[in-house]
């Protein structure tokens, strides 16, 4: 499965020195053939996504193998959410 193409969220919850952070960017998802799935795990489902984000500061931030995407914009929900609770905001789209 190789998710359709649109406008996207992606985001996780992880912890840094104890703490709760919410990291996220958003970006499109875009098609490829199902051959593309073979250079991966092609048995997983799939989320081609394009951003202009800060590649770097994800790897080095994101500390976990799995991420959350969802159709829209949320980001703006996102911050607004973790000013309300106290949780760390870090968006990674430049």
């Amino acid at each position: 499965m190789i998710a359709k193409p649109g406008k996207v969220t992606v985001a996780r919850l992880f912890r840094s020195n104890g703490r709760y952070v919410l990291g996220c960017f958003e970006g499109t998802t875009k098609m490829y053939p199902m051959e593309k799935l073979k250079e991966t795990t092609y048995c997983y489902p799939h989320a081609f996504v394009e951003a202009e984000a800060d590649y770097e500061a994800f790897y080095q931030k994101i500390n976990s193998n799995h991420l959350h995407m969802a159709y829209g914009s949320y980001s703006n929900v996102l911050e607004l959410f973790c000013r309300i609770v106290g949780i760390e905001y870090v968006c990674f789209n430049k």
